[in-house]
């Protein structure tokens, strides 16, 4: 009996040994001592494949489009120097005064009947009756409220761009939004009014006071799309010929604009932020006294990524702080008050900017370097 214990044992420990070394074993090994014994297994090598990471898909750029000179003046669009008086601004209300047999005095927006009354309209223009505004939908697919989101985004553009100019730097405005939600359709009207334009987005024409727009997957997308077209039409309304500079950086500047009731918020655009410091840490970044220097078609036939991204950035600069603020407002008065004439940023900056030109383009550079680069609330 003790004999026969101690061969199970010994065979309970040469099989524990056994499945250490089959465990142990590599393939081939294991092959080997199979062969040996009379056992051959099929050749089924599993070959594996590297695992590919998924990439996460970006909400693709909105495309840019040009048009020839200074980046919107079309075809036969003509200028009107002429500078428009407050009291030329036709008002979007009226206010009449009146007196009765009594000699009360009363104000309404009606004009009275058989009553000698006295229009107090212009008297009390104000800076929204500058801006007209009408949003056409060209589609039964698009949602009621996307009309009223377009309408109150383009009243706080309006709003902010004007904040710090006069009833007397101001022009009256007049700006036709139209959204398309069937491509064929757009692109028809593309081609009507806009033939030499390729865009599936949207654009602006200027002549017309139009900016059209394509509804996009996203309607996010099209919201900073009309954002932006919309923005160049009141820029072309209040000054005229202007910068590419002055009139994309403002388009790109309000494109990243959020509402949120009465509260608007502009965050930075992260992507044009990579790109300049990308350039920057390498010693590419070009100076502004060479990016202010072009103009016109030369502007649009550099590295437009480079171009977009520095005007965004100088606008971003100039409206982060009280006082820059009040150097944009400068330019922009100064623009009011030679619209449809050449004015050399150049030339204004090195003569109003605190040290010139030289000293904004350092501020600005450490400024493009820094960390503390936030979103601006209006």
């Amino acid at each position: 009996m003790t004999r026969i214990r101690f061969w199970l044992f010994f065979l309970f420990i040469i099989v524990s040994l056994g499945a250490v070394m089959w465990q142990r074993a590599s393939e081939e090994q294991r092959r080997e001592l199979l062969a040996q014994v009379g056992i051959q297994l099929p050749d089924n090598k599993i070959t594996y494949q590297p695992i590919q990471k998924i990439p996460i898909a970006e909400e693709k750029p909105i495309s840019k489009t040009t048009i020839e000179v200074e980046g919107w003046q079309m075809g036969d669009y003509k200028c009107a120097p002429t500078t428009r008086k407050v009291t030329e601004v036709e008002p979007t209300s009226r206010i009449y005064k009146w007196v009765d047999e009594q000699g009360k005095v009363h104000f309404t927006d009606k004009v009275p009947q058989q009553q000698k009354v006295a229009d107090l309209s212009k008297k009390y223009t104000k800076k929204a009756q500058y801006f007209r505004l009408t949003v056409e939908q060209q589609g039964d697919s698009l949602p009621n409220w996307m009309k009223a989101k377009l309408t109150a985004d383009t009243q706080k553009i309006f709003h902010i761009m004007t904040s710090n100019m006069s009833l007397a730097d101001l022009r009256q405005v007049t700006l036709t939004i139209k959204v398309f939600d069937q491509l064929e359709q757009f692109s028809r009207y593309r081609s009507e009014v806009a033939p030499t334009l390729k865009t599936n987005s949207g654009f602006y024409n200027p002549k017309l006071n139009v900016a059209a727009v394509m509804r996009q997957r996203s309607d996010k997308t099209t919201y900073a799309v009309a954002r932006h077209e919309a923005t160049h039409v009141i820029i072309a309304g209040l000054f005229g010929f202007i910068p590419s500079w002055f009139t994309e950086g403002l388009a790109e500047y309000f494109e990243q604009m959020e509402l949120s009731g009465q509260l608007a918020i502009i965050k930075p655009n992260r992507g044009w932020l990579r790109l300049l410091a990308s350039q920057q840490q390498q010693n590419q970044l070009m100076g502004l006294d060479q990016y202010l220097s072009f103009s016109g078609r030369a502007w649009y036939e550099q590295d437009l990524a480079t171009m977009y991204a520095t005007a965004w950035s100088i606008i971003y600069f100039l409206m982060e702080q009280p006082d820059t603020q009040i150097m944009l407002s400068k330019y922009m008065k100064a623009l009011s008050a030679n619209k449809c004439q050449v004015l050399d940023a150049k030339v204004f900056f090195e003569q109003n900017y605190p040290g010139g030109l030289k000293a904004l383009d350092q501020q600005w550079q450490y400024w493009l370097g820094s960390l503390s680069i936030t979103a601006h609330r209006y």
